[in-house]
């Protein structure tokens, strides 16, 4: 079974987040101009099956946040997010392409933060699926984007629990 379950990866697919914080950031600004709002900080992304079999999505959940240093909290909170009309990720085949926003008021001060490698920001989430053989499956996972970094990188992915086919 294991040979033939499915599996997700997930793959960022574009992103607002560098564009804003570039425009926006530049050591240049006055105190004065640190409340002013920006757009707000996005990203898509999508799972690609790169199993044998189908997988059924069954819950979602993704938050994008802007923190402090470089160290993820220990406490997260998850919001589940509603189900997408296409629940069936066939093999070799990726995901629709869904959004995360910031859930926050991003102003031109959290980009100077970030410019200056005070604040980076955060992408995580979990989804569960069922393979064709009717297991549920759960995968997390966690990005950080920091200054410095090309881009939303990779830092968490795990199966949950571990041991599921053991």
């Amino acid at each position: 079974m294991r040979a033939e379950r499915g599996y997700l990866f997930i793959q960022i697919t574009a992103e607002r987040v560098s564009k804003i914080t570039r425009e926006s950031g530049r050591w240049d600004k006055s105190e004065a101009m640190f409340n002013e709002e920006t757009d707000t900080p996005s990203l898509g992304y999508s799972f690609k099956n790169i199993g044998r079999t189908p997988v059924t999505i069954t819950e979602l959940s993704d938050q994008l946040v802007f923190l402090a240093g470089d160290d993820f909290p220990r406490m997260t909170d998850y919001s589940i997010r509603e189900m997408p009309e296409e629940v069936i990720i066939e093999p070799d085949q990726a995901s629709a392409i869904f959004g995360c926003l910031l859930n926050e008021t991003f102003t031109v001060g959290k980009a100077v933060a970030f410019q200056k490698k005070e604040k980076a920001f955060w992408f995580y989430g979990y989804i569960k699926f069922l393979d064709v053989f009717g297991r549920e499956h759960e995968w997390r996972w966690r990005f950080r984007y920091r200054r410095g970094d090309a881009g939303f990188r990779l830092v968490y992915y795990q199966e949950f629990p571990e041991d599921i086919d053991a």
